[in-house]
């Protein structure tokens, strides 16, 4: 009787749990696969749900859609929903994200005030919007923001760091430092609170305090990229050159495709007479953003400094393409044109050395030569004036040839 009571009851759920499913709608289904992490049979099931055109439907549809990362499909559903329902606070939020998501900027910042006009204590909102005007170069606004915010949200350490980050890019260096000092009091944890306060204290010249709050943001968060390469970049102007390579090592591990670290770390092992290592940092800096022209002429000066100088010649036409480039500024266009020339005359000199005794006239025409074919106005005095400014170099390059130079051969 107890066995037969168990398999009635067991039959009886059973057909309860049918029944349930059987009877659950698309809308119900979604959310329950939703809050399961079953994203795809949540967006099927969403669609079908936004079939009956109800804002609920449609928009729990959109929110699954952000979830998926396809921002622009749902920005197309919630879009029409806000004019719609312009003071539905849920589709004005999500209409947010999903132009954020989609890298809409302007039309996601417009956005997120206006949800922010709806919902004023949202936090998230302000510090979204904050740092989207920061990006666009817009600090007085996200000055505005983030005090409003701090009205709502008093001591927030986030918003703090955020107004001390718009201040600073106005100018207003005592008050960026007051924000961001307490900032790191709210939250002694934070890695953004010391970072922003290394930085203001930077702006302030206070290089020492500045390298005591990077330890402390890298004391927190060991990886901080950002961190390391402020560390790196006041050690060496501390001419910590050692303790710079080190911090700069970590750097590039951290983010090992971005040529700023790959840069920092060349220039550093420059000063170390690291030569060698100077190349190789600023090899892998060029081939991750090839049209740079700093970082091609940083390229082609720690090739000279290493002797490289054939190597650095043949960089002469990509230097050229550069100057004639759009967007360069005239500051840069005047160096990649300096060490251009101080190139092709090295290139020269260094060939002269390393194939034969060197003999002036030869090295001179050569490099005028060498200077007319890239469309650069040449004279004798000109080579003159960059071969002796090139000495280092030019023995660079003989040392060079001599560790190159065949078994029982000679270079003079």
């Amino acid at each position: 009787i107890v066995g037969f009571a168990l398999l009635a009851t067991q039959v009886g759920c059973g057909g309860a749990m049918q029944s349930q499913k059987k009877t659950e709608t698309p809308l119900a289904g979604a959310r329950r696969a939703q809050s399961e992490g079953r994203l795809n049979d949540a967006e099927r099931l969403g669609k079908r749900a936004a079939e009956d055109g109800s804002l609920s439907s449609r928009l729990a549809y959109g929110e699954i859609l952000v979830l998926r990362g396809k921002h622009r499909d749902a920005a197309k559903i919630v879009t029409p929903l806000v004019k719609k329902h312009p003071k539905n606070r849920e589709a004005a939020s999500l209409l947010a994200r999903s132009l954020d998501g989609a890298g809409d900027t302007d039309k996601a910042i417009a956005a997120y005030a206006e949800s922010l006009r709806l919902t004023p204590k949202n936090k998230a909102a302000a510090v979204r919007l904050t740092e989207l005007l920061l990006s666009k170069g817009d600090a007085k606004m996200a000055s505005r923001v983030a005090g409003a915010s701090l009205k709502t949200h008093p001591n927030d350490p986030d918003l703090l760091t955020l107004l001390s980050r718009a201040r600073l890019a106005r100018g207003m260096l005592p008050a960026a430092l007051d924000a961001a000092q307490q900032a790191t009091k709210i939250q002694p944890d934070g890695a953004r609170g010391w970072l922003q306060l290394a930085k203001c204290q930077t702006a302030l010249g206070e290089q020492r305090l500045a390298i005591e709050a990077y330890r402390r943001c890298l004391g927190t968060d060991p990886q901080h990229s950002d961190a390391l390469m402020g560390l790196g970049g006041l050690l060496v102007q501390q001419r910590e050159y050692k303790q710079a390579a080190d911090v700069l090592k970590r750097a590039v591990q951290v983010s090992p495709d971005d040529p700023r670290g790959h840069n920092a770390l060349a220039a550093v092992y420059n000063r170390l007479q690291q030569h060698d290592n100077a190349v190789e940092s600023m090899r892998r800096a060029h081939a991750l953003n090839p049209r740079h022209p700093l970082l091609l002429r940083n390229l082609v000066e720690v090739m000279l400094d290493a002797g490289h100088a054939k190597e650095a010649a043949e960089l002469a036409d990509s230097m050229a393409a550069a100057m004639n480039a759009e967007g360069v500024s005239e500051t840069t266009k005047a160096g990649l044109r300096r060490t251009l020339v101080r190139a092709l005359v090295i290139a020269a000199v260094a060939e002269q050395i390393c194939g034969s005794a060197p003999k002036a006239d030869v090295v001179a025409q050569n490099a005028i030569a060498a200077l007319r074919r890239h469309g650069l106005a040449a004279t004798r005095a000109v080579v003159t004036r960059f071969a002796a400014e090139a000495t280092p170099q030019a023995k660079a390059a003989a040392r060079r040839c001599r560790k190159t130079a065949p078994i029982g051969g000679s270079v003079p």
